[in-house]
């Protein structure tokens, strides 16, 4: 997949009061260019279709996998933020290279999760892994 002159390149959106989950999500193979935020996962999208949503419904985010991703020109390479009721759990990225254009490459909260070779390097929520650790999940 080739995404071109976007707002988001991968964009995974939910909100309290949704409820639901995202899970065992793999998005691999995709090329970016000319992006502003490479990788999005967020869980304040805040968007309800009337005032009798449950402000206690909690969505679930865990198990999601996005790999072998480029980009050039992007400018943040991502926004992982979770809802802090109810962080994301296990959010992988792996073999991501993103020429980012900004100083601040990522912006992470309540999100943890492991990385495997990522460029620039994501924030510290999530875990390096090693080549003997990636191999055998």
């Amino acid at each position: 997949m080739v995404i071109y002159n976007h707002l988001f390149g991968i964009r995974l959106k939910t909100a309290v009061g949704r409820g639901g989950y995202i899970a065992n999500v793999s998005i691999s193979n995709v090329v970016m260019h000319s992006v502003r935020t490479g990788i999005a996962i967020m869980g304040n999208y805040g968007q309800h279709p009337d005032d009798h949503w449950d402000r206690e419904a909690y969505p679930l985010i865990n198990r999601v996998t996005i790999k072998n991703v480029v980009g050039e020109n992007i400018t943040h390479a991502g926004l992982l933020s979770g809802i802090s009721e109810r962080p994301f759990h296990d959010i992988r990225l792996i073999n991501i290279a993103l020429d980012v254009t900004s100083d601040s490459a990522w912006n992470c909260s309540a999100v943890s999760g492991s990385y495997y070779f990522v460029l620039p390097k994501p924030c510290a929520d999530l875990e390096q892994k090693g080549v003997q650790e990636e191999s055998e999940e």
